[in-house]
């Protein structure tokens, strides 16, 4: 909890290291599954899109998450 530079290090950190990675793999393969592809192709997709959608996330994400957690505030 907080507002402080650590506070706010340790979410984004937790953000991007731990919930993206998973989130962005769970996206993948739902979305894969859910158009029919079989584990080949999902495993396929997988290896063409992962790498570069974590690129992206890693571009975006983190400035777009410390302003999250310095100025919104958590509900209480």
């Amino acid at each position: 909890p907080g507002t402080s530079a650590r506070a706010i290090t340790l979410k984004v950190a937790a953000d991007q290291l731990i919930l993206s990675p998973v989130s962005i793999a769970g996206y993948l393969a739902f979305v894969r599954i859910a158009s029919g592809d079989s584990m080949a192709e999902l495993r396929a997709k997988f290896g063409a899109l992962y790498v570069p959608m974590m690129k992206a996330n890693y571009a975006v994400w983190p400035a777009a998450q410390v302003v999250n957690f310095a100025l919104v505030p958590p509900d209480q």
